[in-house]
């Protein structure tokens, strides 16, 4: 999953759904994900 990937790229500060809904792919198509990390976008959605 997409978030899984997320958080090892970095630390997830915040989601929209929160994380519990995520990690039960109980959500929409799209969700927001707020995050810190020193990868870059490009690097990031490589590994998606």
């Amino acid at each position: 999953m997409v978030f899984e990937v997320l958080k090892k790229s970095g630390e997830v500060i915040k989601t929209q759904p929160p994380v519990e809904l995520l990690e039960e792919e109980q959500f929409d198509q799209q969700f927001t994900v707020t995050m810190v990390t020193t990868e870059s976008s490009e690097e990031i959605k490589k590994k998606t």
